[in-house]
């Protein structure tokens, strides 16, 4: 267990680093530019060594990745096929490199749970994602061209740090069924957070956010004899 917060707020970053140490007591890693800010808190389990500490950096790329891709040893051995060398051991930069390679697209050929974010230095764009099933927890503020992503929905709420109004059909359905309920609006006990899309990825440019599906269940009926 990982986990990160990427914003564009200007936030005080150092005053606001413990705020997901319980996510990962391992390493803390921090991005502090003016258009953006990043904590990430990481809980080591592949590549213990610093050197697979992140936000991890390639080229002009950076990446904050919470989760386990399964398929990453077939990946690495793919991309070695293609060129690439590696440093550590980690599926983290295999995934970044995946993402070199293959752009977009290559978020099609991962095989795990994960959320992660994916930073252009030089195109100043973004990807962030979240696995076909929502395994790992990911959700998001995005009002007036403000956006916080983060794997909690509390630390958001910290983040913030302003009064944000219930949504009081969700706590009544809590109440009502429990964790039971199962909901396809993404919709959160704060009616301005929303819980990431499972099998989505969005494109952040200039504060502004394109949402991309890259897998979905197909449901087809089954014929009657």
């Amino acid at each position: 267990m990982c986990g990160f917060i990427v914003t564009n707020l200007n936030i005080n970053i150092k005053k606001n680093m413990s705020l997901l140490n319980h996510r990962g007591p391992d390493d803390i890693g921090l991005i502090n530019k003016n258009d953006l800010k990043i904590i990430f808190n990481r809980l080591s389990i592949l590549d213990l060594k610093k050197r697979s500490n992140q936000p991890m950096k390639y080229k002009n790329y950076i990446i904050v990745f919470n989760g386990e891709i399964y398929n990453y040893l077939e990946l690495k051995s793919e991309l070695k096929s293609k060129g690439y060398f590696f440093n550590t051991t980690s599926d983290t930069e295999v995934l970044i490199k995946v993402l070199d390679h293959w752009g977009e697209s290559g978020i099609k050929k991962l095989e795990g749970m994960w959320s992660f974010f994916f930073y252009d230095l030089t195109k100043k764009q973004g990807i962030l994602c979240r696995d076909r099933f929502g395994e790992k927890p990911l959700f998001y503020y995005n009002k007036n061209n403000e956006f916080v992503f983060g794997s909690e929905i509390k630390i958001i709420k910290e983040i913030l740090n302003k009064k944000l109004s219930l949504n009081f059909k969700r706590v009544e359905d809590f109440l009502r069924y429990g964790y039971r309920k199962l909901y396809k609006d993404n919709s959160t006990y704060f009616k301005e957070i929303s819980e990431f899309p499972r099998g989505c990825y969005f494109i952040i440019k200039n504060n502004k956010i394109i949402k991309k599906n890259y897998w979905k269940i197909e449901y087809k009926k089954s014929k009657k004899n």
